[in-house]
């Protein structure tokens, strides 16, 4: 067991001279424990004394420890590397947020430039005749978002299922066509064959008002003797635009719908 001695205090002590001699010398613990074992043989003082020199030009003046501002390392470099982060953040933020607002109003340049050249377009190729419409016309091509069906409007379907039949007495309805104003045919051969002839004339009754049609594309056709034909809803629409003039047909709408194939 090793006693502490004024040559240990004198050595090893950590704490810098404070002028008053060997009075303000002192050891900690670590410092009596170091000390110890060079006194045991363990280690030399050539050891130790170097390594005690570098703590103390460490801790200067300062408390007797060493605290991350008396050493440089990772700390150092990553405080070092957050301020100039913090640098590039700043002098980039405000370039950021201009360019931001330059993307805003440059997609509000576009939108409008789009708007501009499809009316355009749409006016170039508008016809002395088209000009002459109703202004409903124009509201349903240059705003679709406030487009409702003109309540001057014929609706019209044909289908060869009984069930499909009562589902487009309801499509007409959700699309705003009043129930006077419907009609939906297809039972038998009678009413499928003569659909073209039909639509037709009632078009030619009405001059003015408009027509939407809802066609299936398979009508399944039976005679008395049983014998089955399918007949396509796309070539009596085509059949129908082909025989109609040009002032009736513009005012005609037809829509090809198919659920299934036809049996054959």
């Amino acid at each position: 067991q090793q006693e502490a001695s004024h040559a240990m205090l004198a050595d090893f002590s950590g704490k810098p001279d404070g002028g008053d001699g060997d009075e303000s010398k002192e050891i900690d613990q670590f410092e009596f424990t170091i000390a110890s074992l060079v006194l045991m043989g363990k280690v030399s003082s050539k050891d130790i004394l170097p390594i005690m020199e570098k703590f103390k030009r460490l801790t200067q003046h300062k408390p007797n420890k060493i605290t991350p501002a008396d050493v440089s390392g990772p700390i150092k470099r990553r405080k070092k590397r957050k301020d100039i982060l913090k640098t590039r953040q700043k002098a980039t933020r405000e370039p950021r947020q201009n360019r931001r607002g330059s993307i805003a109003v440059g997609r509000k340049i576009v939108e409008a430039f789009r708007e501009e050249v499809l009316s355009s377009n749409a006016t170039m190729k508008v016809s002395k005749r088209e000009k002459q419409n109703s202004s409903v016309d124009e509201k349903m091509s240059m705003n679709h978002s406030q487009f409702s069906v003109p309540k001057n409007t014929f609706g019209i379907a044909i289908d060869d299922s009984k069930i499909q039949r009562k589902l487009l007495a309801k499509l007409l309805d959700c699309v705003g066509i009043p129930h006077d104003r419907c009609t939906v045919v297809g039972d038998g051969r009678d009413e499928i064959m003569g659909f073209e002839d039909y639509v037709i004339s009632f078009i030619e009754r009405h001059p003015q008002d408009y027509f939407f049609l809802v066609v299936d594309e398979n009508l399944d056709v039976l005679d008395d003797s049983s014998n089955h034909e399918t007949v396509s809803g796309s070539i009596i629409v085509q059949n129908i635009r082909k025989r109609l003039p040009p002032d009736a047909e513009k005012r005609m709408v037809a829509i090809i719908r198919s659920a299934n194939y036809s049996s054959s």
